[in-house]
């Protein structure tokens, strides 16, 4: 469009962003539609279409915004095109354009982030396969979300059902629950609503729920499957689930109403995104009340005090959408060792150790504290002594960004403080103390290669799932040994914290380097460029000093 171009400089760390908004007078007729686009470099970035029907005022003056993100250094030309569509003629009179550039932030807190589990499954020949691998994004959790709980008993001769006001307390008590446990790990910022607590519910499936049927009775097979739906099919009569369908679009969606169905076991152990109908005898929606209720979640527990952070597990899965990142079987006891979240992250402590973590009560890590908005980034732009309080206490965690790379997705290490054992705060049973070095690698093709110090064999796959959460998310130890002729070190699995004593620092260099000691580099191997150094042993106030080369 004559007249709207211009050149803009992007400085030498890229991530350059620009937003345009475009006035103009716009002439139509016979009919036609007005598309205007933001080009970058002659690549058009996005459309805008405007459409004019007969008798309207022949000179409209509308009103255009558009957005570029993730531009390179260098200079870039920014162009308006448009065109006349469907028919007649279009043409403009007076026109503007107002440009605003400026460095873009890693990551890009304005779009959902990355690495969420899809929520929703799909049946292909009667397997149920995920949608696709983390290919939904994980937006911020602010205010509440409504919880059912409803409580089955399998009638087993070796499980007594604990009373359900224990059970109640575990989801949503004072203390000691996972009511209580998202407060205080988002700051105040979420919480559960208790919708209702329904049963116990004795099951009517004749059988024991874990041994198949010879075929399909009564649209099921899976006994596992139909034990949910027996569960939701006796609270019925005591619940109105389609009273919570607010956009009354018959469906009830996980941020209108998440339901837990809380089976008696001696154990703890935990599902989400149940399904509630059985794929191998043609599935189809589960309507009750004349909604259709997608998945569930699964809690087996005999609600035991600490065991509510399984249930916490589990409603993160439903709720937030957040991945498991534990890594699971031989094959991935290296990259466990090495970079393993282990006992730090909500998503993988009790998976790790099962029953053997109870008393373990890790909030989440800070990739997703972040994605869910219960934390405050701090970006380090230069060089400097930082300061970071206590992730509980100070709510801060530092970003350290990977520049000139806008031909990937976004990469950056996370510094957070981490104090087990804060009174009143969770986070117990850590085992260690001080500043969690964290390095989140979101671009498939980085993150399919190993981290310095896990041999190639043994990184991909983890076992069980091999995930984008799993493979991105790592958390960075000291070395107490390498040999470079096999990347392949050992590593203290279960004190990955640092502070001035025995991990003092992580500097920059390749991934490869032949140094014995770890490195802080980027997942395509080359330096970070940030050295990394801690000033104070650990505590509520940590010191850090980190040069940017």
């Amino acid at each position: 469009m004559p007249g709207l171009s211009t050149t803009i400089n992007i400085g030498p760390r890229g991530n350059g962003e620009v937003a345009a908004i475009v006035s103009a007078e716009v002439f139509a007729n016979g009919g036609a539609s007005t598309t205007l686009a933001l080009a970058v470099d002659g690549t058009v970035q996005s459309e805008v279409t405007t459409r004019y029907t007969d008798g309207q005022e022949a000179a409209q003056a509308k009103a255009f915004q558009f957005d570029a993100k993730r531009l390179a250094p260098g200079n870039h030309t920014i162009a308006v095109y448009w065109r006349a569509d469907d028919g007649g003629t279009a043409g403009m009179g007076d026109r503007s354009m107002a440009l605003l550039s400026e460095k873009g932030l890693i990551p890009d807190l304005a779009e959902a982030l990355p690495l969420s589990p899809a929520r929703y499954t799909q049946v292909n020949g009667g397997q149920v396969d995920p949608v696709e691998d983390n290919v939904v994004g994980l937006e911020p959790m602010i205010g509440s979300r409504k919880v059912l709980a409803i409580l089955w008993d399998p009638l087993r001769d070796d499980v007594t059902p604990a009373p359900a006001g224990d059970v109640s307390d575990r989801i949503f008590g004072a203390t000691d629950s996972a009511d209580d446990y998202f407060r205080e790990a988002s700051g105040g910022r979420f919480q559960l609503q208790n919708a209702g607590v329904l049963g116990w519910f004795p099951s009517t499936l004749g059988d024991d729920y874990t041994v198949p049927k010879p075929f399909c009775i009564d649209g099921y097979i899976n006994r596992q499957i139909e034990k949910r739906a027996d569960a939701i099919q006796q609270a019925d009569p005591f619940f109105d689930f389609s009273a919570h369908d607010t956009n009354e679009d018959g469906f009830l969606e996980w941020n209108e109403l998440a339901i837990i169905i809380v089976i008696a076991q001696n154990s703890d152990f935990g599902t989400a995104r149940a399904r509630l109908t059985d794929p191998a005898c043609g599935g189809g929606p589960f309507i009750v009340d004349g909604v259709e209720i997608p998945d569930v979640t699964e809690w087996f527990t005999d609600a035991e005090p600490a065991d509510f952070v399984v249930a916490a597990h589990e409603l993160a899965h439903q709720i937030f959408g957040l991945d498991d990142i534990y890594q699971s079987g031989t094959s991935s006891a290296k990259a466990r060792e090495v970079v393993g979240p282990w006992q730090f992250s909500l998503m993988s402590a009790r998976a790790e150790s099962g029953d053997g973590a109870q008393g373990t009560s890790p909030h989440p890590g800070p990739f997703h504290k972040l994605a869910l908005g219960w934390v405050t980034p701090v970006t380090v732009h230069a060089g400097a002594t930082y300061f970071l309080q206590d992730v509980k206490l100070g709510d801060r965690v530092l970003v350290l960004p990977h520049y000139n790379n806008e031909a990937r997705d976004d990469e950056y290490f996370l510094l957070e403080n981490r104090r087990s054992n804060t009174p009143g705060f969770y986070d117990q049973g850590l085992g260690d103390s001080g500043i969690g070095i964290w390095h989140i690698v979101s671009d498939r093709a980085d993150n399919g290669n190993s981290p310095r110090g896990v041999p190639d064999d043994q990184w991909l796959p983890f076992g069980i799932q091999d995930t984008q959460a799993r493979r991105s998310i790592r958390l960075l130890r000291r070395f107490i040994s390498y040999d470079p002729s096999s990347d392949n070190a050992d590593a203290n699995q279960n004190n990955p914290l640092w502070d001035m004593f025995a991990t003092s620092e992580l500097l920059s260099g390749p991934c490869n380097s032949l140094s014995e000691e770890n490195v802080a580099a980027w997942g395509d191997c080359t330096p970070s460029g940030y050295d990394i150094r801690m000033l104070t042993p650990s505590g509520e106030f940590m010191a850090i000093d980190i040069d940017v080369n």
